[in-house]
């Protein structure tokens, strides 16, 4: 008799410990990220080599990088209205960035304030504006990738660094 309590009080307890594991497990969603870099080119002068000069758009740059943002969401849930941020170190500006969603094709668009926030100011006006993008994804559905590219000028020859940030709920 004694054993099939030690069953049935084995029994409950592993249900209540799934239960509880369950409920622990999926309280956060983890969006995992990946950041690459790739120096496209060097403003430089040297005396034997001469004098090398990055333009974007005929405005001269410091040192150009080809950076991206792969944020992918390996979770058993699908997300929405996420507001992702990606800034970049002091030294860095971003020039451009293009946001989309790899699975499904689809562009991905800034944020309602920071669109109102670039109408406002001149880019020339806030460096702030300038060094950093907040993007908004509607749908993040299991297994969707987002990739934000985007081309940095760098003050220093050193890669920049790419801060990634999101504020919703449970993630």
């Amino acid at each position: 008799m004694e054993s099939i309590y030690n069953y049935i009080g084995t029994y409950v307890a592993g249900v209540i410990s799934s239960h509880l594991w369950e409920k622990f497990i999926h309280r956060l969603t983890i969006l995992r990220f990946t950041v690459s870099s790739v120096p496209i080119g060097i403003s430089a002068e040297n005396p034997a080599f001469g004098k090398v000069e990055i333009k974007h758009n005929n405005q001269s740059v410091n040192n150009l990088y080809f950076t991206t943002v792969r944020i992918l969401n390996e979770t058993s849930r699908d997300i929405s209205n996420v507001e992702i941020e990606i800034g970049c170190d002091s030294q860095g500006i971003i020039l451009v960035s293009q946001a989309m969603n790899l699975t499904s094709t689809k562009y991905i668009y800034f944020t309602d304030k920071y669109s109102k926030m670039l109408t406002d100011n001149k880019p020339d006006d806030s460096l702030s504006v300038l060094r950093f993008r907040d993007y908004s994804i509607p749908v993040l559905n299991r297994g969707h990738i987002i990739e934000i590219s985007m081309l940095i000028d760098s003050v220093v020859r050193t890669q920049p660094m790419i801060t990634v940030g999101c504020d919703h709920l449970g993630v």
